[in-house]
Order: structure tokens, then C-alpha cells, then sequence
């Protein structure tokens, strides 16, 4: 908390989260970010696997240096600040759709997650994004918990939770 306002924010979350030699070129806030691309990587190697472990490698603009992608049925989803979501083909990493917004324009923190069918996006404002596990993402709903929220929900006994800056809630029965 550089600023001691009690909050993470800006180039204090690379700080907390993102070791200075572990950058891939681009910072929270840069403006002109390195090369940004989505790729695979075969488990099992040692040393440098570039040439031996890498399945495929597709470059993109939407990528996010902090969320992680949410991967399923064949399907890799990411998203970023804005709202912006693409999804690539985990077999080939080719893209399945065109980049498109989800109905909240936060910055991202949290990593989506699944639970009872449907993909839970957690937006930085405190809006949460529910959307059907298919290949066009349906929205089923969107929540606002009040506060800004910047871990990743977890889930257990069928109950949500979520962490926010000033509380935890329980969303369940």
C-alpha cells in the first residue's frame, strides 16, 4: 500500500502480485504493452521448452496480465479491463468468436469461475456477471454486491463467496 490509503490499486497491484523480472514486457498501466499472445504448453519439460513444449501460440490485444483464463468443454475464456472477453479453442488456440464486451466495463481482478452450470465474472466495481456455460456466453444475470471486489469468488456446499473490500458474503442456501 505505497499511498497507506489501505487499498491496493494501480501500480501497487503489480507491486503486491507481479515480481519486477516475472513481467512479460507490459506493467498494469503501461501504455504501449509488449507483444501479447495466449499459447500452450505441454507439462513435463525442464529448462527452456519453447521449441519442444509449446503447442500453439496465438497473438491477441485481449489478453490480461492478472485474471486467469477460464477453460472448458474445449473452450478458453478470457477477460479484461472493459469487459472485453474472447475466446480461443483450446485444441488450436484459434479464436471461436470476435472479441465481445460482457455488460459491465470494470477492471478485472478475479478470475472467472464455474458452479451449478453457469460462469461467475467478478468485476473490480462489485458487479458480477453470470453467464451460461455455451459457446455464446448467454448473460443470466448481473449482481452489484455493493463494493469493490477484486479476488476471485470461491464455492462451497453449493454457496458462493465473495471477498470484497470490507466484507465477505455468502450467497446460498
Amino acid at each position: 500500500d505505497l499511498n497507506k490509503d489501505g487499498l491496493l490499486e494501480g501500480e501497487e497491484l503489480d507491486r503486491a502480485f507481479l515480481h519486477p523480472d516475472n513481467f512479460a514486457g507490459a506493467s498494469y498501466d503501461a501504455e504501449n504493452p509488449a507483444d501479447e499472445y495466449v499459447l500452450a504448453v505441454r507439462g513435463g519439460g525442464t529448462g527452456d521448452v519453447t521449441d519442444t513444449h509449446v503447442l500453439w501460440r496465438h497473438q491477441t490485444k485481449y489478453t490480461d496480465h492478472i485474471v486467469s483464463p477460464f477453460i472448458r468443454s474445449g473452450r478458453m475464456f478470457l477477460v479484461k479491463g472493459g469487459g472485453i472477453s474472447t475466446v480461443f479453442g483450446t485444441k488450436d488456440g484459434e479464436p471461436l468468436r470476435k472479441p465481445t464486451r460482457i455488460p459491465n466495463t470494470s477492471d478485472y481482478f478475479a478470475s472467472p469461475i464455474f458452479g451449478d452450470g453457469k460462469i461467475y465474472v467478478a468485476g473490480e466495481n462489485g458487479v458480477v456477471v453470470v453467464l451460461k456455460d455455451s459457446p455464446d456466453y448467454e448473460v443470466l444475470a448481473k449482481n452489484d454486491l455493493g463494493d469493490s471486489l477484486v479476488g476471485t469468488p470461491a464455492i462451497d456446499g453449493g454457496r458462493l463467496y465473495f471477498r470484497t473490500r470490507g466484507k465477505l458474503l455468502c450467497v446460498g442456501e
